[in-house]
């Protein structure tokens, strides 16, 4: 079955764009959701970075990984790898509480880096508190693990989140491992190891899910250069978190499908209380106009459930494929998935990402790159609640970006009225950063004025029956006495269709000690002919930076 081409509903603006402006870098190529780690009720997004050559002059493609506040999209954390051609960041990975410290830690990949001998591959577990390294795992010598990470769950039984690591090395070229690794110590708990060379055995992993009903969380590994049903026809094996015999394996259809490059648990598709598996066959190199499929596995037999293809060849359609929960709440969880190589808009390769329905595959929603060559959707994962309203976001990895710089953007179900394209204003060098005002067309005709406060959200402002989510300061008289100053056409009348596009932008001269200071910004609607107020948009935040 195919998933098509259309697009269900129109493209929902993103509520957070966060450009890299490192060259090379590959921003993006890696995203992990990790929860509140801040207290402040939004939640951050781990990127990585792996073909950053760092501040430290280790040679290229050292690698780094940064923490995004979903607070105000400033870079809580902000690492780099050790050595050069470590590729740190090529994975990462969102944790439990390893150090029981009450907030959770995350792991990033280094499949390069020469820890325990040649090309061993490293993971290095980082403190979601306070950013402290907790340990690091490595490899033997040419296992190049850290190619993928997955949260395992406890598999060990000690009440801590464990973690498998795959890698593309071994003791044979290319055949394979995945790497068992328990949180709490760091021990090695299983060596899971591939069966021919070549293979890519571990170049995707998955965990978490009990596939088995053994009360102890299972293992996936995705094999997608296996030949059985022909060369890098690709294969899926599910192992036994407690045992590790293998419980079952899936194969790909024919040669150069590739199937395995991608796993990720969905949920219970079939309703037989086991959790069911979605697994991605780009077609990197198709030999009969392939356009890439995705198929749902049955978690707790293997056994195909749906298969679905992409909507042009070349697209690279389920590279990669994730659960996103019940997406639009008909009571069957649905798989989001990304087309890096997807063109759109006549912008060649600007990628893209649906949604579909887990129940037919029809595509509940769409959204595309901004560019030609920005590969969006190389990457993509569940972001949690990042902006904080209640409401579950995802976060997409833009790797190609402005010329391998990269680019992330955190993307909703439903766009907030007001957005803004990136979350940093600079003092030194002013840049604009645009606002989108999106109201309901029944304003039309009424004023608009874009209000502003330094100290916060709450209280907010109360205004009759309207609750403006803005603390009053000095700022806010500001834009009351020159509403056009700081955001430019932040006064004027809402049009036909609702949508207003504003800016922010400070003119040279302000003092760099303003650094750090976060900008709150709302909308206010006004009826001229009553002289009521009528309505109040969300807030948004900027932050300062020299």
């Amino acid at each position: 079955m195919s998933t098509g081409i259309a697009t269900a509903q129109g493209q929902v603006r993103p509520i957070g764009i966060f450009p890299s402006a490192e060259l090379p870098s590959r921003y993006g190529f890696s995203v992990e959701g990790l929860g509140d780690l801040d207290g402040d009720g939004f939640s951050e997004v781990l990127v990585g970075a792996p073909e950053s050559p760092g501040t430290q002059s280790l040679g290229t493609w050292v690698g780094r990984a940064v923490v995004i506040a979903g607070r105000d999209g400033h870079r809580l954390f902000d690492v780099e790898g050790v050595q050069d051609q470590a590729r740190f960041g090529l994975s990462v990975c969102a944790l439990g509480d390893v150090d029981a410290d009450g907030v959770p830690d995350f792991a990033i990949g280094a499949p390069h880096e020469n820890l325990n001998g040649y090309r061993s591959g490293a993971v290095h577990v980082y403190s979601g508190k306070t950013f402290a390294k907790i340990r690091s795992v490595a490899g033997s010598a040419s296992d190049y693990m850290g190619v993928s990470l997955a949260n395992a769950h406890d598999v060990d039984g000690d009440g801590v989140d464990d973690f498998v690591a795959g890698g593309h090395g071994g003791a044979v070229q290319n055949q394979g491992v995945a790497l068992l690794w328990s949180g709490k110590t760091g021990t090695l708990i299983h060596r899971f190891v591939g069966t021919n060379a070549h293979d890519f055995f571990g170049h995707a992993v998955e965990a978490g899910a009990d596939l088995d009903g053994d009360g102890t969380p299972d293992i996936l590994v995705g094999i997608p250069d296996e030949d059985t049903m022909g060369s890098n026809a690709g294969r899926v094996e599910a192992f036994s978190g407690k045992t590790f015999q293998r419980l079952w394996f899936a194969h790909g259809d024919v040669t150069t499908d590739n199937f395995g490059h991608s796993i990720g648990i969905v949920g219970d598709i079939d309703k037989d209380g086991t959790a069911d598996i979605v697994v991605g066959a780009p077609q990197f190199t198709p030999t009969s106009l392939g356009s890439g499929f995705l198929r749902i596995l049955s978690g707790k037999t293997g056994q195909s459930l749906r298969r679905w293809t992409g909507g042009a060849v070349g697209d690279w359609f389920s590279e990669p494929v994730e659960g996103i929960g019940d997406w639009n709440a008909d009571g069957t969880p649905d798989i989001l998935v990304g087309s890096s190589r997807a063109s759109h808009g006549g912008l060649t390769a600007c990628g893209r990402v649906d949604v579909l329905s887990g129940l037919d595959g029809s595509i509940l929603q769409s959204w595309f790159g901004s560019a030609a060559g920005s590969n969006y959707g190389f990457a993509a994962r569940p972001a949690f609640d990042f902006d904080g309203n209640g409401k579950p976001d995802f976060v997409v990895g833009a790797p190609g970006h402005n010329g391998n710089r990269g680019l992330v953007e955190i993307e909703t179900k439903v766009a907030p009225e007001l957005t803004i394209g990136f979350n940093e204003a600079a003092i030194v060098t002013p840049n604009t950063v645009p606002m989108q005002l999106e109201v309901d067309t029944q304003f039309a005709g009424q004023l608009y004025l874009a209000l502003g406060s330094a100290s916060g959200r709450a209280p907010g402002l109360s205004l009759g029956s309207i609750l403006l989510p803005l603390n009053v300061d000095a700022y806010t008289t500001a834009l009351l006495s020159a509403p056009n100053t700081f955001v430019q056409n932040g006064l004027g009348i809402v049009p036909q269709d609702g949508k207003i596009s504003m800016s922010f932008g400070l003119a040279p001269g302000f003092s760099t000690s303003l650094a750090g200071i976060r900008l709150e910004h709302a909308t206010l609607l006004i009826d001229t002919s009553t002289l009521q107020f009528t309505h109040g948009s969300n807030a948004v935040t900027l932050r300062l930076v020299q």
